[in-house]
């Protein structure tokens, strides 16, 4: 439950006593108190949202990796050289044409300091 004053404004949320809500409507009058009952303020897990469920969605091994990379301003050469790849392999990786392996993964998770799951 939020229960808002309009004037002067000030929010109460949870469970709030009766006896503050009558209070608030005598001293400040009834049409300036509104009182909104829904279930927005029950917590979830973060992994139970929606903005949690689009990611999850739109997660893309590569595009981790570009992001990564992009961080440390390194071109997909210098990324190749530090990991022991080829430029094209990253590109392609990047793109989604060519899997990340788990070796390359585990290459890529300690060089970036992430857990490999990022690039599976």
């Amino acid at each position: 439950m939020v229960a808002t004053v309009k004037r002067p404004h000030f929010e109460m949320r949870g469970n709030v006593p009766k006896e503050i809500l009558d209070f608030a409507k005598k001293h400040y009058g009834a049409e300036s108190v509104v009182i909104v009952e829904d279930k927005a303020d029950e917590l979830i897990s973060i992994r139970d949202s929606a903005w949690a469920k689009r990611r999850e969605a739109n997660r893309n091994p590569g595009r981790m990796l570009k992001t990564y990379r992009n961080m440390r301003g390194l071109t997909q050469a210098a990324l190749a050289e530090q990991v022991g790849g080829l430029a094209n392999h990253i590109s392609a990786m990047e793109n989604g044409k060519r899997a990340i392996s788990k070796a390359m993964a585990l290459k890529l998770a300690e060089f970036f300091d992430v857990s490999p799951d990022r690039f599976i």
